[in-house]
């Protein structure tokens, strides 16, 4: 009731009196409840500035008087919003309501961007405290912060790349990360780019090669420096893996700077094969050259490879070489391949291993190069090709090495292979390599014939009177670098030994008979001498049978020499210059015996033991120990049956001399019978002095002392002995003449 009021006389009413009252009836005021539910409240923060986050605070059930509310933002379970999230300080406010006034009322709830990763977090508004006499409904309504700030994924780098200039372009190539295969390559002047972003895309994808050529415009000669990022598709990207550490050389030539200036070929296209991504096989420019890194992590068989394609195959008669600078260590098992083909199985493959390069066509077996090698020491490799023959010769040092044969048709690519089989990091240097057409300046072509046919030694040196002609004529020469050559001149066979020939090399022209011939028979020629006698040795003549069976005569200075079972026993001595000789050789093979003369005198060397069953070649052989050029030349040949001495002619007076070096031949077979010794030397006794002085010479030279064998394994100890002797009896003979 708002009030009361009576309407009587004027006094308290008497019993029974009635009297009216007027009753005031007021409305009771109804402010309402109050509540607050989200309205716009799950949102991304922002990178920066403030981002609004909305709650809506209603009345309801009445709007009488003013009424109003307080608010505050609190961190919620969770993961909660903190006073960061809002500038600093938890935001707080009030809303209020006039008489009469329901419409709802806005909170706004700023929340500060920023860049930093988090979880998503969460806040609410809380209201309290309300007035009016409003009570309140619904008190909170909670917010979500939502994170767009990304935690920038780890990519790991691109595992290796490689950059090779061609003619206005650069062929690139790279091993990409295993897990993130899409790369970036990025080029730039100057510098190498720091970022993705930082120089020129020239390619992203996932592809493993490219080339750059300016889009097709080609690029200008300079120095251009590339960087390869990995990325995840999602924006991130790695640190860069660059190509060398120099930048990439485009020269105005179209080689790349560790290529010769000669090389009719450049690169066009570079392409990895690593299955497993480990790189375990790297390749970058460096001062001009080609640094190649073959990793010990690679295991046996992996043969992670880098191959070249050339800008055009080459193919007919060509040469390939390259500067090969050896690793510092060279006591790894097989490392480092190196292989020209044309993309299929025919090959030619070079592979190092310890100390030593080898070479193999067509997949085929291993054969030795070269031996030795040192550390960190270039040498040169030279492959001349022939792809019409398939002769291929290999070259060390320009020194001829192998010839093989391949069914390669052409070459295309140059290919760089790690066998796997090292345990510790090796590396290896390129320079100046170079495909050329035909053959290098050093080249001899390859000698595979005599120089002379069975035709030309029995029309210029064959006697009509001998019993044997000749049917063929070959050459033994396995490296065909033409050491021993024959030729007809002034109707002379001319042999020339090169001084270039290895020793124990013995290059030689076998002559091979019409018929053998056996039983006692004589061998004839006439021999005359080179120009300059004071060689080792030198020329050998073999009456072979041709079941390994033979009569060896050899010269050495100016001796001619017999090998008589392990020993060499002198024939003739002080033979001189360009002087002709006459050699007569009687054999018996029955009885294994054979006696040899020197312009038609029986020498020393008669009754002499021999394994010969017949004689059906003759052996021209180099021995290889002389160190200058010579030629012989041998005329007047015959093979006769019979002993064209029979009776003997008497002894050469100078053969008592050489007797004394051979101690199975007494004085008196020296000379005709009835002459002593002591007779023989003291009309000798100027020629043994000039014997002496010539054995004085030839023991004292420093190249006896240390003369090579070559198969001639006691000739230095054998010979030095028996001058000794020589010496001594020579001496005492001398004594009992006078």
């Amino acid at each position: 009731l708002s009030t009361a009021a009576g309407l009587g006389p004027g006094g308290p009413a008497a019993d029974g009196e009635v009297e009216d009252y007027a009753v005031t009836i007021a409305a009771v005021p109804v402010p309402g409840t109050l509540s607050i539910a989200a309205a716009d409240a799950v949102k991304a923060e922002g990178n920066a500035g403030t981002t609004s986050f909305t709650f809506t605070v209603s009345r309801t059930g009445g709007s009488d008087g003013a009424v109003g509310a307080s608010w505050d933002v609190i961190g919620i379970t969770g993961d909660p919003a903190d006073a960061a999230d809002f500038g600093g300080s938890f935001p707080s406010a009030s809303v209020s309501f006039a008489d009469g006034d329901a419409a709802d009322k806005t909170v706004t709830v700023l929340v500060s961007g920023d860049t930093t990763a988090e979880a998503d977090e969460g806040f609410r508004v809380v209201l309290s405290g309300p007035t009016g006499g409003a009570s309140l409904g619904t008190a909170t309504a909670d917010g979500t912060i939502e994170d767009d700030d990304t935690v920038a994924a780890s990519v790991d780098p691109v595992v290796t790349g490689t950059a090779l200039s061609g003619a206005a372009q650069v062929a690139l190539s790279w091993v990409p990360d295993p897990t993130d295969m899409t790369t970036r390559v990025v080029r730039k002047t100057g510098s190498y780019p720091t970022s993705e972003t930082d120089g020129t895309l020239v390619y992203e994808g996932a592809g493993t090669s490219v080339v750059d050529d300016d889009g097709g415009g080609g690029l200008a000669a300079g120095t251009y420096y590339y960087s390869f990022f990995a990325t995840n598709g999602l924006g991130s990207y790695s640190v860069a893996t660059n190509a060398g550490a120099e930048g990439t050389v485009v020269n105005a030539s179209g080689l790349a700077p560790s290529l010769a200036a000669t090389s009719v070929r450049s690169i066009d296209m570079l392409a990895f094969a690593d299955t497993d991504k480990d790189g375990t096989l790297r390749a970058a420019e460096a001062s001009g050259a080609l640094e190649v890194d073959v990793l010990g992590a690679a295991t046996n068989g992996e043969d992670d490879t880098l191959t070249a394609d050339l800008d055009s195959p080459i193919s007919g008669s060509f040469t390939f070489e390259t500067l090969v600078t050896t690793p510092a260590l060279m006591n790894q098992d097989w490392n480092l391949q190196l292989s020209l083909s044309d993309g299929g199985a025919p090959a030619i493959d070079f592979a190092f291993r310890f100390r030593y390069l080898f070479a193999r066509v067509d997949g085929g077996a291993w054969n030795q190069v070269a031996s030795s090698l040192a550390a960190g020491t270039q040498y040169k490799l030279s492959v001349v090709v022939d792809t019409t023959s398939g002769d291929v010769e290999v070259f060390w040092d320009e020194d001829k090495r192998q010839t093989l044969s391949t069914a390669l048709t052409q070459v295309s690519q140059l290919a760089l292979v790690n066998l796997g089989r090292a345990a510790s990091d090796v590396q290896y240097t390129l320079d100046d390599a170079r495909f050329i057409t035909g053959t290098p300046g050093f080249y001899v072509a390859p000698v595979t014939t005599p120089g002379v046919s069975a035709g030309d030694l029995n029309s210029n040196i064959v006697l009509g009177s001998s019993a044997r002609t000749f049917s063929s004529v070959s050459l033994v020469d396995p490296d065909e670098d033409g050491t021993m050559q024959g030729s007809i001149a002034s109707g002379e066979l001319d042999l020339a030994l090169a001084g270039s020939a290895a020793s124990g090399e013995n290059d030689a022209i076998l002559a091979t008979l019409d018929s053998s011939i056996s039983g006692t028979f004589t061998f004839e020629t006439e021999f005359t001498t080179p120009t300059a006698v004071n060689q080792e040795w030198s020329l050998e003549l073999g009456l072979e049978d041709g079941s390994g069976n033979e009569i060896r005569l050899a010269f050495r200075y100016r001796y001619l020499f017999l090998r008589d079972g392990g020993s060499w026993r002198a024939v003739k001595s002080l033979l001189n210059p360009s002087t002709t000789y006459k050699l007569s050789v009687v054999v018996d093979t029955s009885g294994g015996t054979a006696d040899y003369y020197i312009d038609d005198t029986l020498t020393a060397q008669a009754g002499v033991s021999t394994a010969l069953t017949n004689l059906s070649q003759l052996r021209f052989t180099n021995i290889g120990n002389a160190s200058a050029d010579l030629n012989y030349q041998i005329d007047n040949l015959r093979v006769v049956a019979g002993d064209v001495f029979n009776p003997p002619p008497p002894v050469a007076l100078g053969a008592a001399v050489l007797a004394a070096n051979d101690r199975n031949t007494s004085d008196s077979a020296d000379e005709a019978p009835g002459a002593s010794a002591v007779a023989i030397v003291a009309r000798q006794r100027a020629g043994a002095s000039a014997v002496i002085d010539e054995l004085d010479l030839l023991a004292g030279e420093p190249s006896h002392a240390n003369a090579r064998s070559i198969d001639r394994d006691a000739a230095s100890s054998d010979q030095q002995s028996g001058y000794e002797t020589l010496a001594d009896e020579v001496f005492a003979s001398l004594g009992e003449s006078t």
